[in-house]
């Protein structure tokens, strides 16, 4: 009987890499992760290749979504936005302290 899932270190044999290289691409690629666990899917890996293909005769194919997956667009709106609105307040003049410049002005 074929396992299901496959380790780090089965995935990095499987694709002719060093384990440290396979974790460094984990946030890219399809993956379980039980506790901390990390475990994969072949079909998924073999359709995450896919997508690393270069060429003339380049097909891509789609990982479908993860449940629960982040909505990135989403994050990174908020993160600008918050980012904008600690610079400047309603009036357009900076938000800086009072107190800590030099000199104590």
């Amino acid at each position: 009987m074929e396992k299901g899932y496959l380790n780090i270190k089965e995935v990095a044999q499987y694709l002719n890499m060093k384990t440290s290289t396979v974790y460094a691409w984990v946030p890219e690629m399809p993956h379980y992760k039980v506790g901390n666990l990390l475990r994969f899917k072949k079909e998924d890996i073999d359709a995450w290749m896919e997508t690393k293909r270069e060429g003339a005769h380049q097909t891509r194919t789609t990982v479908p979504a993860r449940k629960n997956a982040p909505d990135v667009d989403n994050i990174v709106r908020k993160v600008i936005d918050a980012a904008n609105g600690k610079k400047y307040n309603s009036s357009g003049k900076s938000d800086h302290v009072k107190g800590l410049q030099k000199g104590g002005e």
